[in-house]
């Protein structure tokens, strides 16, 4: 994530310039000329947070900016990974707003992936909340289309 934060009037110094994201806050401390602008690049700043919507606040001294950012799971497509069905659980993997077999063969493809692996909460499908994913939860998934 980058900011742009520019020294306007006063002299030269250096800015503290702070990223508040997911109860973290990551500050850089950034040398400024008068009349400068400097971009500030914040790195892997959504790595460890779960998918969902968050508060986002950059801050440089008295000046700052809300917004949100959203967080989601891509698995198998450029579209992020949807609960169908109000679970929890991340049944359209492929993203295209239903439940099917194309799902099921998306999961099977890329369960030991990191994506899936780093986030068991989502894809949990056995039920077993061992905090790994496993072709049991493959099976499961199938279980559930098949009803």
């Amino acid at each position: 994530m980058t900011v742009n934060v520019s020294q306007v009037g006063g002299g030269a110094g250096e800015r503290n310039v702070t990223l508040s994201l997911g109860g973290v806050n990551r500050t850089q401390t950034v040398p400024l000329e008068p009349n400068e602008t400097v971009t500030v690049s914040f790195e892997n700043v959504t790595a460890d947070l779960t998918p969902g919507e968050y508060n986002l606040t950059v801050s440089a001294g008295e000046d700052s900016l809300t917004g949100t950012v959203l967080v989601s799971v891509t698995v198998g497509s450029n579209d992020p990974a949807t609960d169908t069905d109000g679970d929890g659980l991340l049944d359209d993997l492929d993203g295209n707003g239903a439940f099917s077999i194309f799902d099921v063969q998306a999961f099977f493809n890329s369960f030991q992936s990191p994506v899936i692996q780093d986030n068991p909460s989502l894809f949990d499908f056995d039920g077993s909340a061992d905090g790994k994913i496993t072709i049991f939860d493959v099976q499961s998934l199938f279980t559930r289309l098949a009803g």
